[in-house]
């Protein structure tokens, strides 16, 4: 199998850049653990809590992390499309904005 044909077997996917959440930085941690201890994702998503949290939904995931040098919470997403990716989204910021109102999310 030559090259192109090997890529052609990965899925296209939608994905953002790493988009920036300006947070103090002396509370950065401690708004990030309040999103960990009030994430309120089902029982079919999979939430991994290294480095913040990562939510895997079936077409798709997102991301939110602390950044270690300045002062951002640092978000990612992906899906198979840009509808399921603005979904995912939605149900980031309503997450977030529930945990801390007055964040200013780029998306």
């Amino acid at each position: 199998m030559d090259s192109h044909a090997l890529f052609a077997t990965i899925p296209n996917s939608v994905n953002t850049p790493e988009l920036k959440v300006l947070v103090a930085e002396e509370e950065k941690f401690e708004v990030m653990q309040k999103l960990v201890d009030n994430a309120v994702f089902t029982d079919k998503h999979e939430i991994t809590t290294i480095d913040g949290l990562r939510v895997s939904f079936d077409e798709g995931w997102g991301l939110v992390r602390p950044s270690n040098t300045t002062p951002y919470l640092i978000l990612r997403f992906e899906a198979v499309d840009e509808e399921i990716l603005k979904k995912i989204q939605n149900v980031f910021r309503d997450w977030m904005l529930s945990v801390k109102p007055d964040l200013a999310l780029p998306f």
